[in-house]
């Protein structure tokens, strides 16, 4: 799927508002946006393409911590 940038859009920002989320996605849309790493702020009408994956399935991996037994 292809979206365009809005003002003072980030890639996290677009994975947001998208997906609800950019953890595990962020890395699949640096590998479809090369075009776009070397810009902290993405200018306003720049297309970006996001993963059309099945968002559910991708795992992100998370260790819990125990801070009292």
């Amino acid at each position: 799927m292809e979206v365009y940038a809005q003002q003072n859009d980030n890639l996290d920002a677009i994975l947001y508002r998208y997906f609800g989320r950019s953890e595990g996605l962020l890395e699949i849309a640096c590998e479809l946006n090369p075009h776009l790493m070397d810009k902290p702020v993405i200018p306003i009408r720049t297309p970006v393409i996001l993963p059309e994956t099945d968002t559910e399935k991708i795992s992100v991996a998370s260790d819990t911590i125990q801070l009292w037994s």
